[in-house]
């Protein structure tokens, strides 16, 4: 059954390996070439649990996967608050329009991050690095000048910034433009939220309670005490959801502005070029409207990896 279901490109790895496999592993010598003993010690090695589907892998992370549904019942729990109690008249009706572009959007970009390939260096890329470059004594193979190796996806990844539990993948040269978009996008939706919610209470209660008699009052649902504990728990997960990504905005902004990651930033790198929006290009892709839609872009692999990486066929 697993090598039919292997075949139709679906099924889940373990980290646990076969007690046979391990055991001939174990006894056998490690050999003088360098391509086998990187064949035996990438055999040795776990790997991260994952399943494949459809030709996209999902790494079984328990933490990572636990944000990632925590994202979209709270993505989801805003989107039907705003649709059924915050929505009460035409201008509010095309801020709702607004906003749930804004949640399709980032719903959109981080599902592309949770998928993509951060940058990972392939065998078949490793061995286009020429001769005098790095080494990854973990994947026991060559990588970039600017590739880094990831502890819990166990690969080296070009122009990584971070694992990030919250897309349950790297941050990585192919998947940094979605995860600045669905930040961007989740910052604008919490916005647009706590206004729509400060905008509720304000047409509510802003009128003398003597104008209007029980009957006539405006918005008769707040009088349920559940609807206004919705609508503040709304309010105060849009603040703190805007707050979280506009922080993680700043610190990955100046990285794409000075074109240098985290990782690099903790190392001492020094930025090469000024600061300035150009530099968004080697992440995003050569100045076009798409920057502001979660497409893949294209990039030069072999200028991003570093000048000891080879014009790369597979990376």
């Amino acid at each position: 059954s697993s090598s039919s279901s292997s075949r139709a490109g679906v099924g889940c790895s373990s980290t646990l390996p076969s007690s046979s496999s391990s055991a001939s592993s174990s006894a056998t010598p490690v050999p003088a070439n360098t391509h086998a003993r990187r064949d035996l010690a990438r055999s040795m090695r776990k790997r991260p649990s994952s399943c494949r589907f459809a030709g996209l892998e999902l790494m079984i992370d328990p933490g990572g996967l636990t944000c990632i549904f925590m994202t979209y019942f709270l993505l989801a729990y805003g989107t039907l608050t705003v649709r059924y109690l915050l929505v009460d008249s035409p201008f509010s009706s095309h801020v709702e329009t607004v906003f749930h572009v804004c949640v399709a959007l980032s719903i959109i970009s981080h599902l592309r991050a949770v998928f993509t390939d951060p940058g990972i260096v392939s065998a078949a890329a490793a061995d286009e690095v020429v001769e005098g470059g790095r080494f990854c004594k973990d994947c026991q193979q060559a990588k970039p000048m600017r590739a880094h190796h990831c502890s819990t996806c166990e690969a080296c990844v070009v122009r990584m910034d971070h694992h990030c539990p919250w897309i349950n993948n790297c941050v990585g040269v192919r998947t940094q433009k979605y995860f600045t978009l669905f930040l961007v996008y989740t910052f604008l939706a919490g916005i647009i939220a706590f206004m729509l919610v400060i905008r509720k209470f304000h047409v509510c209660f802003s009128a003398p309670v003597s104008e209007y008699n029980a009957h006539d009052r405006p918005c008769p649902e707040l009088r349920d005490g559940s609807f206004v504990a919705l609508i503040i728990a709304l309010g105060l997960i849009s603040v703190v959801f805007a707050s979280f990504t506009s922080l993680i905005f700043i610190g990955q902004a100046s990285g794409l502005l000075t074109d240098v990651t985290g990782i690099e930033e903790m190392k001492g790198r020094v930025a090469e070029r000024p600061m300035h929006i150009s530099n968004l290009r080697y992440y995003f892709g050569p100045y076009s409207l798409m920057w502001l839609l979660p497409t893949a872009p294209s990039l030069n692999m072999h200028a991003l990896a570093g000048d000891d990486f080879l014009p790369p066929k597979s990376v």
